[in-house]
């Protein structure tokens, strides 16, 4: 028995048609890590939440003012009380503890400068027992020192380098003295021998030895 052939012819299939959100491209993607941006918070009408108003400003604080007193005996000058106000006043000390700075600044101080004073004494102390000791016009001759050296001194110095030597306490220095010592000595004039000085005697042998023949005859 005869087989009809059937020959099966594909239709080929329709194109799909793509829809609009198949067709839109898709959004990069973002880096491993990004930090995805949030939209800016839009304000609501219907939210509780109040707008808050930026607060202004704020100006920094004055420090306070700083008046300080210095002890009776302080030998601090006034310059260091105005730093140590204004070093209390940037850091917000206050007025007690400033002024217990102070205090203890201007005692530490005066430690220092009695230690020197008293060091000081005691050197010129040890100049006035050399001066005293003096073989040439100390002891006994003291007063006569004294006397030629303030002349002297009065002479060619004058009342400021009188002060200044008896301030300082170099008038009693060993070197100080010898110097005014010695020109005491060069300014006192030369001994002149009178000529009716000396006895008979004396001025016969002058006389012999000056004219012996004229000695003779007499």
């Amino acid at each position: 028995m005869a087989t009809d052939s059937v020959t099966a012819t594909a239709t080929p299939a329709a194109p799909a048609t793509s829809s609009p959100a198949a067709t839109t491209q898709a959004a990069p993607a973002q880096g491993a890590g990004a930090t995805p941006q949030q939209p800016p918070a839009q304000p609501s009408l219907l939210s509780n939440d109040a707008q808050k108003a930026p607060e202004p400003a704020k100006e920094p604080a004055k420090p306070a003012e700083i008046k300080l007193t210095l002890p009776k005996d302080s030998v601090l000058q006034q310059a260091q009380v105005d730093k140590i106000a204004a070093f209390a006043r940037e850091r917000g000390l206050s007025q007690e503890v400033a002024q217990a700075a102070l205090e203890m600044q201007a005692a530490q101080v005066k430690e220092v400068v009695d230690g020197h004073l008293q060091g000081w004494k005691d050197r010129v102390a040890g100049w006035e027992k050399e001066l005293q000791a003096n073989k040439e016009f100390g002891g006994e001759k003291l007063k006569e020192f004294d006397a030629g050296a303030t002349e002297v001194v009065m002479k060619y110095g004058g009342d400021k380098m009188m002060a200044f030597l008896k301030e300082s306490g170099y008038s009693k220095h060993p070197d100080v003295a010898q110097f005014l010592w010695n020109i005491h000595k060069a300014m006192r004039p030369d001994k002149i021998v009178a000529p009716q000085a000396g006895s008979t005697a004396e001025k016969a042998d002058l006389a012999e030895r000056l004219f012996p023949s004229s000695a003779r005859k007499a």
